[in-house]
């Protein structure tokens, strides 16, 4: 489900939770008037796609995947609530399946931490594989050869 501008409360909220917070590549508390105005230009964005993912009748997380010179950049996170089920590898599918109907050879990269071991199981569970590692930093890749 695209993400419209009734759901501002909700990604703050979801963005300032702990483990957000501490996987983030920007990982100090977000204000509410600098992701109002984020989340404002964001929703502009033609090259942004935003969508939430819909868990039974809550909502419980977003995935993004940004047009970056000809490539895409996905990311994602999962509401504390609903960690642990598998939801995150569901939802990037659906997300790869989205783009790829509309631009089938879509190359999508994807950055976590090498400690970050839910993530790198999320995302080598929806085909992506290890491009790089740089630092404390993994890079991934999802290529529809």
């Amino acid at each position: 489900m695209k993400v419209t501008p009734k759901d501002e409360k909700l990604l703050f909220t979801w963005a300032n939770e702990k483990l957000v917070r501490k996987w983030s590549f920007h990982n100090l508390p977000i204000s509410r008037l600098d992701h109002n105005n984020w989340f404002r230009k964001n929703l502009k964005n033609k090259k942004l796609h935003m969508w939430k993912l819909k868990f039974n009748s809550s909502f419980c997380g977003l995935i993004r995947i940004e047009n970056v010179r000809k490539n895409f950049k996905l990311s994602y996170q999962i509401s504390s609530n609903f960690r642990g089920r598998g939801l995150g590898t569901k939802m990037i599918n659906i997300a790869i399946r989205k783009l790829r109907k509309k631009i089938p050879k879509a190359v999508i990269y994807a950055n976590s931490f090498n400690q970050n071991i839910s993530s790198h199981k999320t995302l080598i569970n929806s085909g992506f594989k290890v491009r790089e590692k740089k630092g404390k930093v993994i890079n991934y890749i999802n290529k529809n050869n």
